[in-house]
């Protein structure tokens, strides 16, 4: 496995910010963007897959997609619910697996999923306030991370690329 090169971790890092910015920015009105970007594509699949001589399949896409994009304007807690049932599921999905590998960072994140996606569907208030946290967080997170991927290593210092636990036991 190769190490993650400087300009890699640079553009991870400012899609951080930028993604900060537009959770704080938009809040819970992002997921109404957010699925109306994957209607989109879901519609765009569909008129392709008519193009390709799929002429069913692409109705049943194109439909999907619109009803998507309807859905997400029309009724504003439709995205809402839909994003936190299946960041709910996520979460106690990834709890079941963390907890039988015995890995409590997942417990943690997999936990926190499952509030948030409970957040969604219940509080949308508290939704807003969440979301605006997490895309400060975001921020922060790619601005220290680009401060120190920019700053040069000390003269006798040397850096060390971590590996995941499982390459070091083979």
């Amino acid at each position: 496995m190769q190490p993650i090169s400087k300009k890699t971790k640079l553009a991870v890092l400012a899609s951080a910010i930028v993604t900060g910015v537009l959770f704080c920015c938009l809040g819970i009105s992002l997921f109404q963007v957010l699925f109306t970007i994957i209607g989109g594509l879901i519609v765009f699949g569909g008129v392709f897959a008519c193009f390709s001589k799929r002429f069913i399949s692409g109705l049943v896409l194109a439909a999907i997609g619109v009803f998507i994009v309807v859905a997400a304007w029309v009724w504003p807690n439709v995205p809402f619910i839909i994003f936190g049932v299946l960041m709910l599921l996520s979460g106690i999905l990834g709890f079941i697996t963390s907890v039988q590998n015995e890995d409590a960072r997942s417990v943690v994140s997999s936990v926190l999923s499952a509030v948030l996606g409970g957040f969604l569907i219940g509080y949308r208030e508290g939704a807003d306030w969440i979301i605006f946290v997490i895309g400060a967080l975001f921020i922060v997170t790619g601005i220290v991370g680009i401060i120190l991927v920019c700053i040069p290593p000390k003269n006798g210092v040397k850096t060390v690329d971590v590996k995941p636990i499982e390459e070091e036991k083979k």
